[in-house]
């Protein structure tokens, strides 16, 4: 087996993995909300805007999750088109076509990993005092 075939193999696993991963953060995401909905009910009646920020955060990094979906598949979509043409007769609006679509991956990505964190937070700290309120 060449360099060439390895590094082909080791970036379509790499690719199979980043595709996972993805897959589960975005699925997980709503079965966290639906979750902390779920145990609704909070009796410290100052703390429900914290509850609603959790959830908030959790609805938009949802979204931004599939925004990142949708920016990959973009890329990956302009990978094959450009693949097909000679790079020297590879046009400039088709890179920046594709630069474009890779920021807002990244952009996507980084929005949804932090509110998906701000979000955990949150909830984390409102279900905390509300079972120390009880005891």
């Amino acid at each position: 087996m060449d360099k060439g075939e390895q590094y082909n193999q080791a970036f379509h696993r790499h690719h199979e993995a980043q595709t996972r991963y993805d897959y589960f953060v975005l699925g997980v995401t709503p079965g966290i909300l639906a979750f902390s909905i779920q145990l609704g009910s909070n009796p410290v009646f100052s703390l429900r805007w914290i509850r609603v920020i959790s959830w908030l955060s959790f609805l938009i990094s949802f979204i931004s999750g599939l925004r990142r979906l949708e920016s990959v598949v973009q890329c990956r979509s302009l990978d094959v088109h450009v693949a097909k043409i000679v790079p020297s007769e590879l046009p400039s609006s088709l890179k920046q076509e594709r630069e474009k679509w890779s920021k807002g991956a990244i952009l996507s990505y980084n929005f949804q990993k932090w509110l998906l964190l701000t979000g955990l937070f949150a909830y984390a700290i409102v279900h905390n005092i509300s079972f120390l309120s009880l005891s």
